[in-house]
């Protein structure tokens, strides 16, 4: 029988402002890989999408980063809050390479009460902190893998980093 790895992966979500507007989530990928004329010892790079920095007031949030299982397949990351124009909710990143590609959950725009952050391949952000300050930001830990960081509902607050990509391999004969 065959060897074959199957990879998954999903690029790293952008950061969400203070001023409601929330990052897109990070794009996925997924690709089955015939390993069997590897030979032993053979070596992937593996990239992991960092997060995109969550941002104060209605700056821009930050970038999500690029995921890659080699040259087979890749995910670029979320949008920030802002990057492509004011009051913005950021585009979701986009699979290629793969079997099987899809593009990140967009984000919401300006709010009054925060934005939710785009939704991922493994799930959605949490909401915005309205009406308690500072809430997205003290729990951006909590959300899954490629998620959109969530917008705050207040210029002094800072929006929620997004969260990190992920590289998920599975192996079998």
């Amino acid at each position: 029988f065959p060897s074959h790895d199957t990879g998954m992966l999903v690029g790293g979500g952008g950061g969400g402002s203070g001023h409601g507007q929330s990052g897109g989530a990070g794009g996925y990928s997924e690709k089955r890989i015939d390993t069997s004329s590897w030979a032993n010892g053979t070596t992937v790079s593996v990239t992991i999408g960092a997060d995109g920095g969550g941002a104060h007031s209605n700056n821009a949030g930050g970038q999500g980063g690029t995921t890659s299982f080699g040259s087979y397949c890749s995910a670029t990351g979320g949008r920030g809050a802002n990057s492509d124009w004011s009051h913005c909710g950021g585009h979701g990143g986009v699979g290629s390479g793969g079997d099987i590609n899809l593009r990140g959950g967009g984000a919401s725009g300006h709010d009054n009460r925060g934005g939710r952050g785009g939704a991922s391949f493994f799930g959605g952000s949490k909401f915005s902190g309205w009406p308690n300050h500072h809430f997205s930001h003290q729990h951006e830990g909590h959300v899954p893998p490629g998620a959109g960081g969530c917008g705050e509902h207040v210029n002094h607050s800072r929006g929620a980093q997004g969260a990190r990509g992920i590289c998920i391999i599975y192996s079998y004969k």
